[in-house]
């Protein structure tokens, strides 16, 4: 959808703007942990128990604490708008071979740029994990915290095999990393990513008129991808309010 918008309209956004929107949306992310952590009452619509909602569950307000998920979701577009940025602009500008150079550089990166830091904070919590430093979380009452923190294994193999587990787990589908739950969103940056990828490679030599169109088409058809591709059905671990 992004790549859409901007293949209709003329003006980039300023990297400063798309750098300030990452920062509040990581902001409200980490809010939203932190309210599952230590304030689960906030989570319900409503109400609290004289039969009125608090502050944090009013309409919209709620949104700056239990709205991680929309804003992981302007992560993606965001995501993709960087990405189709510069390949758009030399396409409209007629440097299509630019634009194909572009291309398969931004995608070969692209892979680098989310694994490689993925791997090390993988491993980095797996050290944290084995050395004992979620054993006091894992005792706390805080409870996003609390089922966020890996219990050590039993014996080095164990171990080793926790981890190849875990840093399989962040780029398959249905599956957890035990070590760094949060990262189970950057198989679908991934994914979105070559699919961004792969719709500019298609349309790169179109005009605007046979671009704008072909994207609609494929938006169309896009909507049901978490179906074909037997994504999992996310379901809601927290307790009873």
């Amino acid at each position: 959808m992004c790549v859409l918008r901007f293949a209709f309209i003329n003006t980039i956004p300023r990297p400063n703007f798309v750098k300030g929107l990452r920062g509040i949306a990581a902001c409200l992310v980490v809010a939203e942990h932190l309210t599952e952590s230590f304030h689960l009452e906030f989570i319900p619509a409503c109400c609290n128990d004289a039969g009125y909602p608090r502050f944090a569950q009013l309409p919209f307000v709620r949104l700056l604490f239990t709205g991680g998920n929309s804003w992981v979701a302007v992560f993606f577009i965001l995501s993709g708008l960087v990405n189709a940025l510069k390949p758009l602009k030399l396409a409209r500008a007629g440097h299509t071979d630019a634009a194909l150079a572009n291309l398969s550089v931004s995608a070969f990166r692209r892979s680098f740029r989310l694994m490689l830091p993925a791997t090390v904070a993988t491993v980095i919590s797996f050290l944290a994990c084995e050395l004992g430093a979620y054993e006091q979380a894992r005792l706390g009452s805080a409870w996003w915290i609390n089922v966020r923190s890996p219990a050590r294994s039993d014996s080095f193999r164990s171990a080793l095999q926790e981890l190849l587990l875990a840093l399989k787990a962040t780029w398959t589908l249905q599956t957890d990393n035990r070590y760094s739950q949060p990262q189970w969103a950057l198989i679908y940056l991934l994914f979105g990513s070559m699919i961004v990828f792969c719709a500019l490679l298609i349309t790169v030599h179109m005009n605007s008129k046979w671009r704008i169109t072909t994207l609609m088409v494929f938006m169309l058809w896009s909507m049901d991808w978490s179906k074909k591709g037997g994504d999992r059905k996310h379901l809601q671990l927290l307790p009873d309010y």
